[in-house]
C-alpha cells in the first residue's frame, strides 16, 4: 500500500476478528517510532506491550470508552520517565508523533489500532500502572488496542473539506 492510501484509509475501528496478532510485526510496527521527532531527539517514549487477557479485561472494565479492550489481540501502552526529561514542555507533542506512526504502520500490516488516551486523566493513569505493573516514576501516556480487521465490515468513507480547513496566507 502507498504512503498516500495508507493515510487515506487508516480508521479507529472497534469491530475486529478475534485472532491473535503476531507481537513480532506489533514489534516492528512499534520500532518505526524512531523516525518519529521528538524536542531535543529526547525520544521519550517508551512501550509496554501485553496479550494476558486478564490485563486486558482489566482494562476493558474501566471506562466504557475501554470496553473493546477484552477482544484486542493486545495492547500497546506508551509511556515515558518524566524525571529523565530536560524539559516536559513538548513531551505531549512528541509521543503522540510516535503514536500515530505506530498506527500508520499497524495499518501498512493489514492491522487495525486505536488511541486511548490515558493523560491527563489521573485515575486511568492509576489503572494502566496497576495493569502493567509499572514503576512509580513511570507515567503513561495512551493505550493502543491492536487487531485484525473484519473484512466483512464495511466502513465509512472519510472526507475533509479541504477549503475550509487550508488557509493559504
Amino acid at each position: 500500500m502507498d504512503f498516500t492510501q495508507v493515510v487515506i484509509s487508516r480508521r479507529s475501528v472497534r469491530k475486529y476478528l478475534p485472532e491473535c496478532v503476531d507481537l513480532e510485526i506489533v514489534k516492528q510496527c512499534i520500532l518505526l517510532w524512531m523516525y518519529a521527532p521528538s524536542a531535543h531527539n529526547e525520544q521519550p517514549w517508551e512501550f509496554y506491550v501485553t496479550e494476558e487477557k486478564e490485563k486486558l479485561e482489566q482494562l476493558g472494565g474501566w471506562l466504557k470508552y475501554w470496553k473493546m479492550l477484552p477482544l484486542a489481540s493486545c495492547v500497546i501502552c506508551v509511556a515515558y520517565r518524566p524525571n529523565d526529561l530536560r524539559s516536559l514542555d513538548y513531551v505531549q507533542q512528541d509521543l503522540s508523533a510516535s503514536i500515530q506512526t505506530i498506527l500508520l504502520a499497524l495499518h501498512d500490516k493489514w492491522l487495525w489500532g486505536v488511541r486511548l488516551w490515558t493523560y491527563p486523566n489521573e485515575e486511568n493513569c492509576e489503572v494502566v500502572k496497576n495493569a502493567f505493573n509499572l514503576w512509580s516514576e513511570i507515567q503513561p501516556f495512551a493505550l493502543i488496542s491492536v487487531w485484525k480487521p473484519d473484512p466483512t465490515e464495511q466502513y465509512f468513507e472519510k472526507t475533509c473539506e479541504i477549503e475550509e480547513k487550508i488557509h493559504i496566507m
